[in-house]
């Protein structure tokens, strides 16, 4: 058998021609199907994998998780239901489930890790089931490897944050929403397990709001058009029932919590949709919130990816059109998978979510059916020549892919850790001595203040530096502290890349070269840490006290995990 290729014939393989006559060749079929499961297969597998991989080699904690993790540790049931320090904010109920298993588990890290880690994982497995069940085979392959190999989650599932346990309700909840629209009957027991896991999703996960309206609006809609009245109250009880569990959450805990929404609106402000929209700022916002779906599933994770901008872009319009395909032909699926995010951005218009970063998390699962629904379409268009198709898959993904196969080839072997807090601490602690101060650099604050205890620190003299971005004048108000002591450790740890902060920490050992003597130092710059003893001669007096003297005015650092507190002066 030969086939016309290029202007000429050559023979092929009978299988190569399944694709011209798949009824005849059943057992290319067979075997392609196969083929298609065992790579399925192995790709979730390996995303398994990565993830445990993560959280096994005990990278050092963010910032952000020490502050969450203390509240965890320090408070009471009861106390959890209060606002948190630290402008930090969790569901109830996720806040409960880890500080159970911190008592469960020794390693107060690992046990809190252990949540993130088995949502990430079951939320991968729900989700590769979904798109096998429900999806093209090219775009289920496409949106399960994005979800098993992106960097965005395989970095969530190894971090103390709640967004691993949001986008698992989005997944199972988006499962259960295509398995009852594809069905012709409703029976009591889809009933019972509809509304339990809603208001189980409403308790540990507070976007699934959004997911649920979608949801529940889509089935909704479905009951009436096919005429089953009777299953379409049912419905709207169950509705009913899931916002009622809402309102008393919001009325008992949340609303309680003026001052932590405050600092919510302001510090997430450029994540508020502006209405109505002013000037040119306000309409390119819009811009960009139109860009933030498929930006936040394909690029987020904290890690700067060269030529993310262009990628977004090509996402978006892929998004768009996988949206429309969907809306088009299966428009109550459409409804499931997109309401969940004009829920959103509406909720981001009345300042009550922000719309972008991680806070779009939880709708990964939909956001990513719709864009490999679009690369299936491209695939689908004849007019379209075949290496440019192919290529858009390969555009949209390299560069992601390509950041976690550098995170894991790295030499230290912890992926994505941004700061080794962890070497810092033990330096410190192997050399420090009863009597010693340490000044504690701003952004290593949370770090410290949770891990002080563990490493014997508990009673040492802490100068908890002020955040030289925010107040200069603090900066060298800071230096004049550490001479009022003999010796003093300098603890450096930083996870932000930005704000020049190895640039402050040069100008600062500078000044203390001048004013002491260096005696000790240990550290990594490279990993973020450093930790460096001074010796000073309380005689030596500032050649300038004016410039060294504690500023006029009170300082108000960018966020609140950089606040000082009364022990640390």
């Amino acid at each position: 058998m030969s086939v016309a290729f290029g202007g000429a014939s050559r023979p092929v393989d009978a299988c190569a021609c399944a694709v011209f006559a798949p009824a005849q060749h059943w057992g290319c079929r067979f075997a392609r199907k196969h083929l298609h499961v065992a790579t399925i297969a192995f790709v979730v597998t390996l995303g398994i994998v990565l993830r445990v991989w993560g959280v096994l080699v005990d990278r050092s904690l963010w910032s952000d998780e020490s502050a969450l993790i203390r509240n965890i540790l320090t408070r009471s049931f009861a106390g959890l239901l209060l606002p948190l320090e630290d402008d930090q904010s969790a569901p109830l109920a996720w806040l409960w489930a880890q500080k159970v298993l911190s008592g469960l588990i020794p390693d107060f890290e690992l046990a809190l890790r252990f949540l993130p880690l088995a949502s990430g994982v079951v939320a991968l497995i729900v989700f590769a089931w979904c798109c096998v069940r429900f999806l093209r085979r090219t775009d289920a392959l496409f949106a399960i490897t994005a979800l098993a190999l992106l960097p965005t989650y395989l970095l969530y599932a190894g971090e103390v944050k709640q967004y691993m346990t949001d986008l698992l309700f989005s997944a199972v909840l988006m499962l259960f929403a295509f398995q009852a629209l594809e069905g012709k009957q409703w029976r009591w027991h889809h009933a019972l397990a509809l509304a339990f896991t809603g208001v189980i999703a409403t308790l540990f996960s507070n976007p699934a709001a959004f997911v649920l309206g979608g949801v529940g609006c889509a089935l909704f809609l479905h009951s009436l058009n096919e005429r089953r009245h009777r299953d379409a109250i049912v419905i709207a009880g169950i509705a009913l029932l899931w916002l009622a569990v809402f309102a008393a959450l919001y009325v008992l805990v949340y609303g309680r919590q003026p001052d932590a929404i405050a600092a919510m609106r302001g510090y997430w402000q450029h994540l508020f949709a502006p209405v109505p929209p002013l000037n040119v700022k306000d309409v390119f916002w819009y811009y960009k919130a139109l860009l933030a779906p498929a930006e936040s599933a394909l690029y987020y994770g904290r890690i700067y990816q060269p030529g993310q901008v262009a990628g977004s872009a090509l996402a978006c319009l892929v998004f768009l059109l996988g949206a429309c395909s969907l809306a088009r032909r299966q428009p109550l699926q459409a409804v499931a998978l997109l309401l969940p995010l004009v829920l959103a951005l509406s909720a981001s218009a009345l300042k009550a979510y922000p719309f972008g970063s991680r806070f779009l998390m939880f709708a990964a699962p939909q956001i990513l059916v719709c864009i490999a629904v679009g690369v299936g379409q491209l695939f689908r268009m004849p007019d379209l020549p075949r290496p440019v198709t192919a290529a858009v898959p390969i555009l949209l993904l390299a560069l992601p892919l390509g950041v976690t196969a550098m995170e894991y080839a790295r030499a230290d072997g912890k992926p994505f850790e941004t700061a080794d807090s962890h070497s810092a601490m033990q330096a410190l602690a192997a050399n420090y001595r009863p009597g010693d101060a340490i000044y504690v650099y701003s952004e290593c604050l949370p770090d410290f203040r949770l891990q002080r205890e563990r490493y014997g620190l508990a009673d040492a003299k802490v100068l908890a530096g002020h955040h030289a971005p925010d107040a200069l004048a603090y900066f060298y108000y800071d230096i004049e502290r550490m001479r009022q002591h003999r010796r003093v450790w300098l603890l450096y740890c930083t996870h932000m890349k930005r704000d020049n902060n190895q640039v402050y920490l040069n100008s600062m050992e500078l000044l203390l070269k001048s004013y002491g003597t260096q005696k000790h130092v240990s550290g990594d710059l490279k990993r973020n840490w450093s930790v460096t003893l001074y010796e000073f001669d309380a005689e030596k007096t500032s050649p300038n006290p004016v410039m060294f003297a504690k500023p006029d005015y009170s300082y108000a650092p960018s966020h609140p995990i950089l606040n000082l507190r009364n022990d640390e002066n």
